[in-house]
């Protein structure tokens, strides 16, 4: 098999007829002294006839950029990030830069990797999806090294907000209460919220609380007593379609009373939906289901899932601005942005049974 030899700055110099550094300042717009046109133009084609392709590692070393980016997203099998992600990708890919993803389960695993991203300047600057999963340890290597990190997605936790350039979120409170007021004012009276105590409670239990406060206001509009309006919890062991399908059965076995559902996100949802139907309870007949994230699949669903938006394409666009003003040196507007998300309505949801 042959090898083929890369072309160096040294065959570009040569055939140009300059020197090495002559070659580089141009090739990496690195222009400290005039050089003609004439210079310019020749080096130029002299590196476009070898299919010259600068060394992205000794550039970053003299310019102290890599032109790369990290990608940190924590659950590889949540759609709601990966459909984050994405909008990214796609973003960072507009600027001209790549993008390195590092991914991992939730567990903690992705710390050591970003921990090495910042240590040995792989990148630029990282953005972080669902920087929840944050451990003390990691924002403290942050602030030690004085990386620029920007969130994007949930809002991150407080020690985790200390070590952040900028992040930008979605209300998860607000999102609740949509889905506590929808339910309430189609006659619902017995609610339940579905969702599991891991990695994420912090953001189940921010969305259980705007989905109460949802629920409580239109009881104080409407006159009734408290004693009139109930919520239960069914914890799951995870945040996906296996514990939503568990929690279903728990519900229909154990609270056959409850004719509103709301679970912490679309996967559960859509167990919860499959375990009534298989327990003959009908959606949204006997009992109306609410998802969260607007994942693709839910308006495939059967009924289709009223869930809660969430303004991905905004929050990376946001997010990824943010990043290279940081970059840039630019002063930031505000290191916050919080969106407001919004309710879509399906057919899994109607009035409550008489």
């Amino acid at each position: 098999m042959t090898k083929i030899q890369q072309s160096t700055l040294k065959d570009v110099a040569e055939r140009a007829g300059v020197s090495p550094s002559t070659a580089s300042r141009v090739l990496n717009d690195r222009l400290k002294m005039p050089i003609s046109a004439d210079t310019k133009a020749r080096i130029r084609r002299a590196a476009e006839e070898l299919d010259y392709v600068p060394n992205a590692a000794a550039r970053a070393l003299v310019g102290r950029t890599t032109q790369t980016i990290g990608l940190v997203w924590f659950e590889f099998t949540d759609p709601s990030q990966a459909a984050l992600a994405q909008e990214v990708q796609a973003r960072v890919a507009a600027r001209g830069y790549h993008l390195v993803v590092t991914t991992g389960d939730g567990s903690g695993e992705p710390d050591e990797l970003v921990s090495r991203l910042i240590d040995e300047r792989r990148v630029d600057g990282l953005l972080v999806i669902a920087s929840t999963h944050f451990s003390p340890q990691v924002c403290r290597r942050i602030r030690s090294r004085g990386a620029i990190v920007v969130a994007a997605g949930p809002p991150p936790l407080a020690e985790a907000q200390e070590a952040l350039t900028a992040w930008v979120a979605h209300d998860n409170e607000g999102g609740g209460w949509l889905v506590g007021r929808h339910l309430a004012e189609l006659g619902h009276r017995r609610f339940a919220f579905v969702g599991a105590r891991g990695p994420a409670a912090g953001i189940a239990a921010v969305r259980e609380r705007g989905f109460r406060r949802g629920i409580d206001e239109v009881r104080a509009a409407s006159g009734a007593s408290p004693d009139e309006f109930a919520v239960v919890v069914v914890e799951g062991d995870a945040n996906d379609f296996e514990s939503g399908r568990s929690c279903g059965e728990s519900l229909a076995r154990e609270h056959p009373g409850v004719t509103g559902v709301f679970a912490v996100n679309d996967r559960v949802a859509v167990g919860v939906l499959h375990s009534l139907h298989l327990a003959g309870r009908s959606t949204p007949v006997d009992v109306s289901v609410v998802g969260y994230g607007n994942a693709e699949f839910t308006s495939v669903t059967v009924p289709g899932l009223t869930t809660v938006d969430v303004p991905r394409a905004r929050i990376a666009e946001l997010a990824t601005e943010k990043l290279f003003a940081a970059l840039a040196g630019g002063t930031l507007a505000t290191r916050e942005t919080v969106l407001e998300p919004r309710l879509v309505v399906r057919a899994s949801t109607g009035p409550a049974p008489r």
